[in-house]
């Protein structure tokens, strides 16, 4: 981890200049992916301004240029997009961070990745750290925790690297899977645990300091190592679901009160079927409406469903095939207005079942009313994932979503489901953390090779154009 400042800002490639009615323009540097002779057929780029969308389009030649767009100065708060092209065909975009012209952030830098598919961030960590954790610190960028408690900012304007205060705790620090990494509402980041007792540590990045938060009702919950665990949309609170023996859900609020502690507590009349350590948790959302809730995915028992429905007002309902179906994770197929009325389709697929690794998946129909067994429709679909995927982590954008795993990304069409394998670069095994910035890049970190070895660079997720929000 101690090379990330010098991996984060290695490569400088081209500058955005923004003239406004001042002494000086606002220029925004433009870091290209690495390996990117491709982007090199480009004759022509086209340059939004935010938030009113107004566009420019010049003729460049490669990616050596330097292109201007006249603003007058203001207090809204803004953001650029830039895209390059060959003819109509897309090859790079990307998003700048916020900044307001009148008083416009000294350095600012945007990424451009390629549409729909992974791009490796220019620079090699010198000291890779498989068990790194990451979390976005809202306003800020994003915060990476090492093994050692090495703590780094990752500031999203200007796309550089700073090492801060590192975490040190009496008795040594907790292992990287015991308990998360998690943002909160006020740009700060917070170490939970939860294996053996429920402690918290925050990150402040303005003071650039670590310290112990209390946490009032920790006492009455017990350990539950493999608990998984959602932060709300607000980043206001968490919910801690089973693990160890518990089959409790745990919800533990991320906003201090008077007293500077959190508080936690099991919320009532909503127990588990199973503990389920190690599953995976997602949302499902309806903006509100009925028919929403969690999906826990994953057991190691021979005895328990493979998922488990948690609806909002509703009893837990296990669903699926008997296991033993561990590390199977979820992603929903349906986006817009299709989320909202109707059946709200669901994919879960990859994993290790039955002790090997598998390509199937299950297709989960939830309706928009409160879930039972008797209305959730469940498909199995054997194979899908065409090659094993003992360990998938999902992307997202609004034309297709995707799967990566042990060096191979490939792309599923929502509507379909057609499998499409990619020879985009794709270099984590296994293993690692993804955090989506509020620019739309999701950043892929940390993990292991398919040798076996730290992966020594990060790669970058942007989504196909319109999606980055």
């Amino acid at each position: 981890m101690n090379a990330t400042p010098r991996a984060a800002a290695v490569l400088l490639a081209s500058a955005l200049a923004l003239s406004c009615d001042s002494s000086y323009p606002l220029e925004i540097r433009v870091v290209l992916p690495e390996n990117s002779d491709d982007l090199d057929r480009a004759d022509n780029a086209a340059l939004v301004l935010l938030p009113e969308g107004v566009a420019a389009s010049y003729e460049i030649d490669g990616t050596d240029f330097s292109v201007e767009l006249e603003v007058e100065p203001d207090e809204l708060n803004r953001a650029v997009e830039l895209y390059l092209a060959r003819g109509s065909e897309l090859l790079a975009w990307g998003r700048s961070a916020v900044f307001v012209t009148q008083a416009p952030t000294e350095d600012l830098a945007m990424f451009i990745g390629r549409p729909g598919a992974l791009s490796t961030y220019p620079g090699a960590l010198d000291a890779p750290d498989p068990d790194v954790l990451a979390a976005a610190a809202s306003g800020r960028g994003m915060v990476l925790l090492g093994s050692a408690g090495e703590t780094y900012l990752f500031n999203i304007f200007t796309l550089t690297a700073a090492a801060a205060q590192t975490l040190e705790l009496e008795g040594g620090l907790p292992a990287p899977d015991d308990g998360a990494l998690v943002s909160d509402s006020v740009g700060g980041v917070v170490r939970v645990t939860w294996d053996a007792a429920l402690t918290s540590h925050r990150f402040d990045p303005g003071s650039d300091s670590w310290s112990s938060v209390a946490i009032t009702g920790a006492s009455d919950i017990g350990p539950r190592e493999g608990a998984a665990h959602l932060v709300d949309a607000d980043r206001e609170w968490m919910l801690i679901f089973g693990g160890g023996t518990s089959r409790d859900v745990v919800r533990l609020d991320l906003l201090t009160g008077d007293g500077d502690a959190y508080t936690a507590a099991a919320l009532p009349d909503v127990e588990l079927t199973d503990p389920r350590a190690f599953a995976r948790a997602r949302w499902v959302t309806r903006e509100g409406g009925p028919g929403e809730g969690v999906v826990l995915a994953g057991t190691s028992a021979s005895d328990v469903t493979a998922l488990e429905l948690l609806p909002s007002g509703g009893s837990a309902v296990a669903i699926g095939p008997l296991g033993p179906w561990e590390a199977l994770d979820c992603v929903s197929l349906d986006i817009s207005g299709a989320a909202l009325t109707g059946a709200l389709r669901l994919l879960c697929a990859g994993g290790v079942r039955a002790d090997q690794p598998t390509a199937d998946a299950l297709l989960l129909k939830l309706p928009p009313e409160t879930w039972s067994a008797a209305n959730v429709e469940l498909e199995e679909l054997p194979g899908l994932l065409q090659d094993p995927m003992a360990e998938p982590r999902w992307f997202a954008d609004d034309s297709a979503v995707y799967a990566q795993h042990d060096g191979r990304w490939l792309s599923l069409a929502r509507d379909t489901l057609e499998v499409v394998v990619s020879t985009t670069p794709a270099l984590r095994a296994r293993g690692g953390h993804s955090v989506k910035l509020s620019t739309g890049a999701t950043f892929l970190l940390g993990g292991v090779t398919t040798d076996g070895l730290a992966v020594d660079r990060w790669q970058v997720f942007t989504p196909s154009v319109g999606t980055a929000s």
